[in-house]
Parts: C-alpha cells; structure tokens; sequence
C-alpha cells in the first residue's frame, strides 16, 4: 500500500504539470547542451524531435569496469519528453579475479520542463524515472534492484564576459525495491532511499562548453551505509549536422566514490516527420 501511494504521488505532480501549462512564457532560450555527466539536463526535446545518444563510462580502479548505455528520447510536445536508455554491454575486470560481462539495467523516464518562468531566464523540469534490473550485478552494469526515481532540476541562463552561462541543479530521491536474487518480499530487508543531489555551471565559448559538476548521492539519511561524492570537469563540443560531443572526467571525493572515472558521450538529434 505504501509503496503505491509513493508511486501515485510524482505521477500526480506530472499530472499537475499539464494543467499549468499555459503560465510558461513564450520567451526564446538558447540550448547550450543537450547532456551533462552527472546531472540531467532541463532541456526538453521538441514535439517530434529524437535524440540518439551513446553515452560509455570507465571506471578506473582495482581494474576497471565499463558500461556502454545507449539512449532514445523523443519529444511529445514542446515541452514534455520521454526516454529509455538501457546498458548494452558492461564489463567487469577486476584485478586478480576471472572477467565479467552482461547486460545492464533498462532506464524508463519522463520529463515536463517549464521554461522561461514568468518571463524570466529561469528553467524548471520535474521527472520520473524507473530502472528495471536487467542483467547480472556481478557484470557492473546492474545494481540489481528496481528503483523509481522522482526528480527536479533548475536552470539559470546568464552571460558572463558575453559569453552564454548557466547554472544548473537537480534533486531526486530513489525508491527501491529488492531485486528476484534478494530473495521473496517476505524475507527482504527494507532498503534505504536514496537521495541525489548535483550542482554545476557550464559555460559556451564559441562551439565548446565547458562544464564543472559537483555530485552527491547518499543513504545514510534513510539508515543506509552509501555516500559518494564527486567533481567532474568536461567539455562538450557542438559539432555540425546537429551532432554534439562530450568528455568529462569524475573524480571521487568523498566516501564510495571511485577515484577516477572517464565518461564520454556521442549524440544525434533529428525531428520526425516535419513536426508540426
């Protein structure tokens, strides 16, 4: 019962989104990205518009483990997007031990963005996401848990020196579920929420961005034993043909973090039919 009252709350608030609809300002933004690293982006797709994106991920430590998502997002109006990204492939090699691969979790998300509030160049976005385990925890592409994951994030565009700035933010918190290996509903132990929160500032400088992005994700709050903390500098280049482009280094700070990681992304836009 609980757990579906936590469910029917954010479909509320999506539900809700709609129907103030008609306060957003029809203002231009300029779109400096299209993704970053650690923090989801308030950019909504347009109405008919697909992205395609491929978005692999390296970890470097004690051996190194990799995960190769790939993303589609589309765009049912202006504002309102959906997506799925799922983990092709993920390859655990850890030092001293045999090699693991699989398939990862499967990512089911939605997102109303609410650009341009009042008139002003302030961006909010509220999303609901569900991850689906997948593929084998062992591989490093699975965390073997269903999850679902309710989220904010703000946008502040400014210029500095001339040049397109924007601060961004995003909080969600994670409900999860055991997985089938946990063992039956009955026997499961409660597992802890956890909290995300991410901060950064990208600024474009004629067709690159660079980025910085601070990371949080936590749930000791909720009686877990989980804390990681990171900072990632990255750069995203804009490339023609409504390509674009990103590297971006996170670096472990505090807690579980892994020291180092490498994460890359290659995407695509185009519009489905004309998109009118």
């Amino acid at each position: 019962m609980r757990s579906s009252l936590v469910a029917c709350v954010p479909l509320a608030v999506l539900y809700g989104v709609g129907t103030v609809a008609a306060q957003e300002d029809d203002r231009e933004y300029v779109q400096l990205v299209n993704e970053y690293f650690l923090t989801n982006s308030v950019y909504p797709q347009e109405r008919g518009e697909i992205q395609l994106t491929a978005s692999p991920r390296i970890d470097f430590e004690d051996g190194h483990r990799a995960a190769f998502p790939f993303a589609i997002e589309f765009g049912l109006t202006d504002r309102w997007q959906i997506e799925a990204e799922w983990v092709s492939l993920a390859v655990n090699r850890t030092n001293g031990l045999p090699g693991r691969s699989g398939i990862g979790d499967l990512e089911l998300e939605t997102q109303y963005s609410f650009m341009n509030l009042g008139g002003s160049s302030t961006h909010v976005a509220v999303g609901l996401g569900l991850t689906i385990p997948a593929g084998p925890p062992e591989a490093g592409g699975s965390e073997g848990e269903w999850e679902l994951e309710p989220s904010i994030s703000v946008g502040r565009d400014f210029r500095v020196a001339g040049r397109p700035s924007q601060l961004f933010s995003q909080v969600a918190l994670g409900f999860v579920g055991a997985g089938e290996e946990r063992g039956s509903a009955a026997d499961a132990e409660p597992e802890a929420r956890e909290l995300f929160v991410g901060l950064g500032y990208v600024v474009a400088t004629g067709d690159a961005r660079w980025a910085a992005e601070l990371s949080w994700a936590t749930n000791q709050w909720n009686g877990g034993d989980e804390s990681e903390l990171y900072f990632s500098p990255g750069l995203v280049l804009d490339l023609p043909d409504t390509w674009e482009f990103g590297v971006g280094a996170p670096i472990g700070i505090l807690g579980e973090a892994r020291a180092f990681r490498l994460s890359l992304f290659l995407l695509y836009e185009f519009e489905l039919g004309d998109g009118d």
